[in-house]
């Protein structure tokens, strides 16, 4: 996850001189790097911090300008190398919060947690460190860490939607379901007609085994949004993994209508229509799927069987060695089909 500060304008302080050409020159240098950082010439503004460090070795302000210059120019390394000089100096909670964004822009969010922790010891009140320390764990993987720090972030911004969102979402990958269906229908409530919201209600439903409230949850969602794969293919799963293979069809079928280059949307429609008995259109759908992913091992796992009992053993057999190819184990479990 590469990402750029996050707690607004970045305000750069500027030195004031007290006479003399060369120190006069300085001054200039540096407000030249003010200049075109706000110009968002990010390139010029790192090389004009940096020759004012020439001349002021281990200056903070230009050592945290310059780690913002880098931090925007995605130079992360040179980003966090500074923002850590800085925080030596001054572990305030914007250089804390700085050189933290620094750490998890570059991918090392555990190096960024503590960092956050400390910003957030200095100001626990202010919901954007609770936040970034929940982008953090997320980026971790650590989601049950991940919905803490976003519920003590919500507690203290309760009218945030995008904020609510990554709360619901992170207690939905902690697999805390019960939490995430509450926090799902408090984000509805701010806005009842995101469909992303009802997917996702939908979703957590079927995770609490109340497939009628999910399957009317993406009903709500598809009246919004006829169109979205992922609802269509959300709404599929659920059906078919309720058994209702055929009633699975028409919404495989209308996700592969939405995405035609979705491979694996095509093998779950494949699938729905084996299992209906639709060999010849199951088929033809999981021939679709591996023109786009030749390495798509349930759809050769599909169609492999059909091959064989159409009478098609030549072509079934030279699937199967695709399949080994990749799959060895999965190629050897349909070894039997072609032993006589």
């Amino acid at each position: 996850m590469m990402r750029l500060i996050r707690t607004g304008a970045v305000a750069l302080a500027l030195l004031t001189a007290s006479g003399g050409v060369a120190l006069a020159q300085d001054e200039t240098t540096f407000n030249k790097g003010v200049e075109q950082f706000n110009a968002k010439n990010y390139d010029a503004a790192a090389r004009s911090f940096g020759l004012y460090l020439q001349a002021h070795p281990g200056n903070k302000s230009a050592l945290k300008n310059r780690g913002l210059a880098y931090l925007n120019l995605k130079e992360y390394d040179l980003a966090v190398a500074d923002l850590e000089r800085v925080v030596a100096m001054d572990p305030s909670y914007d250089n804390l919060v700085q050189y933290a964004n620094a750490l998890d822009s570059s991918g090392q969010y555990l190096r960024s947690v503590p960092v956050y922790e400390r910003a957030i010891a200095l100001d626990p009140n202010n919901y954007s460190a609770w936040r970034e320390l929940g982008v953090a764990h997320a980026a971790a993987k650590n989601f049950s860490k991940a919905a803490d720090a976003y519920g003590k972030a919500v507690e203290r911004k309760t009218t945030d939607f995008a904020l609510r969102s990554l709360y619901s979402d992170a207690l939905y990958d902690a697999k805390r379901f019960p939490e995430a269906l509450a926090s799902y229908r408090a984000q509805e409530k701010m806005n009842t007609r995101d469909a992303p919201t009802l997917r996702m209600i939908g979703n957590t439903l079927v995770k609490t085994g109340d497939l009628p409230g999910a399957l009317a949850a993406f009903d709500r969602g598809l009246a919004l949004t006829p169109n979205d794969y992922q609802m269509n293919m959300d709404k599929g799963d659920a059906v078919f993994n309720s058994k209702d293979f055929a009633g699975s069809v028409p919404l495989y079928r209308k996700a592969t209508q939405v995405n035609p280059k979705s491979a694996i949307a095509h093998e779950y429609l494949g699938d729905a229509l084996r299992l209906s008995k639709d060999y010849a259109a199951a088929r033809a759908s999981y021939e679709t799927a591996l023109k786009l992913d030749a390495r798509l091992g349930g759809a050769l796992k599909g169609l492999i069987p059909i091959l064989k009992y159409q009478g098609e053993t030549e072509a079934g057999k030279a699937r199967l060695e695709q399949l080994r190819a990749f799959d060895k184990a999965g190629a050897e479990a349909l070894d039997h089909l072609f032993k006589d």
